[in-house]
C-alpha cells in the first residue's frame, strides 16, 4: 500500500509550524531579558558570577561599574560586560 503524499506533506507541515512557534517564544524571551539591562544585585551577579559578599566588597572599593540611587544599586550589563574584557589579560607568547 502507498502512502499518501499529502499526509506526509501535512505532517512536515505541522513540524515547521511548531518549530516557527519555537524560534518566535526564543527570540521573545530572547527580547525580554536584552531589554532588562539594567538592574539590581541579581544582574552583577549574573554578569560577573561572582559572590554578592564580592560584589559589595567591589563597590565600596569603587572598582566595578554601578549607579546608586535612593540607597539602591544599579548595575548595566553591557558596563559589566566592558569590565570584564577589559580587565582581560593578554597572552605572552
Amino acid at each position: 500500500m502507498t502512502e499518501n503524499p499529502f499526509e506526509t506533506i501535512d505532517g512536515r507541515l505541522i513540524k515547521i509550524e511548531g518549530l516557527l512557534q519555537f524560534l518566535t517564544q526564543s527570540v521573545s524571551i530572547e527580547k525580554d531579558l536584552s531589554a532588562r539591562d539594567v538592574g539590581g544585585l541579581e544582574i552583577a551577579v549574573q554578569e560577573t558570577g561572582l559572590s554578592t559578599h564580592s560584589i559589595y566588597r567591589l563597590v565600596s572599593e569603587r572598582k566595578i561599574p554601578h549607579s546608586k540611587k535612593g540607597g539602591r544599586l544599579y548595575f548595566s550589563r553591557k558596563a559589566l560586560q566592558r569590565w570584564i574584557e577589559e580587565g582581560q589579560r593578554s597572552i605572552k607568547k
